[in-house]
């Protein structure tokens, strides 16, 4: 009976995930733009949305931000605290956000990635069906490749 009724379950539980996983991408975007607004960098971490940055706190270029713009933050912009990742389902999305390309030309359209690990094709797809309106894992804004899922949230300068 259990071998009939698993593939049931888990066919019911993945799309919760994928729901689970596009939401808080969705928030992360939000976040992001949010403390980008006031802090006027985008950050690096995820844990930058939560905690008061530190005077050590770089952005996305790597490069430290002003006590000015540190002064400026008024988060916390995200509601639950990130201290190396956030779990969603058994995804993990990783705290450091990646800027590519990594070097900063006034101008460029860059992307701010943010990653889950741990992501299954079939989520991953079901996740891209709420962001892109092609299903294709190689472009647009959502990424899939050997369990990493990749966001990208086009920005401007660093």
């Amino acid at each position: 009976l259990s071998a009939a009724l698993y593939p049931a379950i888990v066919g019911q539980w993945r799309p919760g995930e994928a729901s689970a996983l596009a939401n808080q991408f969705a928030n992360v975007r939000d976040a992001i733009g949010n403390y980008r607004t006031n802090v006027q960098r985008y950050p690096r971490t995820l844990a930058q949305l939560t905690t008061t940055l530190a005077a050590t706190a770089t952005d996305a270029c790597a490069t430290l931000v002003p006590a000015a713009n540190r002064n400026l933050w008024r988060g916390p912009y995200l509601a639950q605290s990130v201290v190396d990742s956030l779990r969603v389902g058994d995804a993990i999305v990783l705290d450091t956000l990646i800027r590519n390309p990594a070097t900063q030309a006034l101008g460029v359209v860059a992307d701010l990635q943010v990653r889950a690990i741990g992501v299954e094709q079939s989520t991953a797809l079901q996740v891209e069906q709420q962001f892109d309106a092609v299903s294709d894992l190689n472009a647009g804004t959502i990424r899939w490749s050997g369990g990493t899922l990749t966001f990208l949230i086009a920005i401007r300068n660093c």
